[in-house]
């Protein structure tokens, strides 16, 4: 009997001392700490066309916990692809900690599949349940209008023309932080005649394409400064196809 109560005794005491065990370490824990040397409150930018030469946002991230509990650590995000990067490469899955338990440095890889405000999430959890996490707002696009930016100027060369110079050279590509650049200026200019006899008009129509090289340009247009007015159009492409605006200068009779 008295074997029996021992036993029971001895049970007993010995489950209070788990659960003792486990609530006194549980009420001693502290949750993971994650953090970023990345502002978290600012939005970063990512242009993800051809051009540029980072298509990816990479987020840095460092994990500690005092009590050396931690075990998992998971990444998601929104309108695009997040993974962690062992040894260089993403991997997708959540990275079970079993060797960086105390602290460890991580980079999370984000790749958006589509323009916008994303949002990256990264989550670690200790062995009592506790979650850490931190958020960064990305935003991607694909590319910008470039600005056309031209001043015109002309002279009178005898009679029956008109010498146009055109300046480019302030015009620029709005993300040319990102690699874009300004490819190729264009006019087109219109000169129209009107015909009195009979009321109708003749239009002569002049083009010119030219590379980035030249962003100053002169070129004659027949103008005899009584019937002939003269309407020019210009605009330039960036190096990924984009069209600006057009620059429209309508000059009427010239003198």
């Amino acid at each position: 009997m008295k074997q029996k109560l021992f036993t029971a005794a001895v049970a007993i005491v010995a489950t209070m001392s788990a659960c003792t065990t486990e609530n006194y370490y549980r009420s001693a824990n502290r949750s993971p700490i994650l953090s970023s040397t990345v502002n978290l409150d600012v939005v970063d930018t990512i242009k993800t066309s051809a051009v540029s030469q980072k298509r990816t946002y990479v987020l840095p991230i460092e994990a500690q916990d005092e009590n050396g509990n931690m075990n998992t650590l998971l990444v998601n995000a929104t309108g695009g692809d997040a993974a962690i990067l062992v040894d260089g490469q993403p991997s997708t899955e959540a990275i079970e900690l079993s060797k960086e338990k105390y602290n460890f440095t991580r980079n999370v890889e984000f790749t958006p599949n589509s323009d916008g405000k994303h949002n990256v999430s990264v989550r670690v959890k200790d062995d009592f349940g506790n979650i850490a996490s931190l958020e960064k707002n990305v935003y991607s696009f694909t590319n910008m209008r470039p600005k056309a930016m031209v001043s015109l100027s002309y002279q009178r060369m005898g009679w029956d023309a008109i010498n146009y110079t055109l300046d480019f050279t302030t015009s620029y590509d709005m993300d040319a932080k990102w690699g874009g650049t300004i490819d190729s200026v264009f006019f087109n200019a219109v000169s129209t005649m009107y015909i009195e006899d009979d009321g109708s008009f003749y239009t002569e129509n002049y083009q010119l394409s030219a590379s980035v090289d030249g962003m100053v340009h002169t070129y004659p247009l027949y103008d005899d400064g009584i019937l002939w007015m003269t309407d020019i159009y210009a605009w330039v492409i960036d190096n990924e196809g984009m069209v600006s605006d057009t620059v429209h200068f309508s000059l009427g009779h010239v003198d």
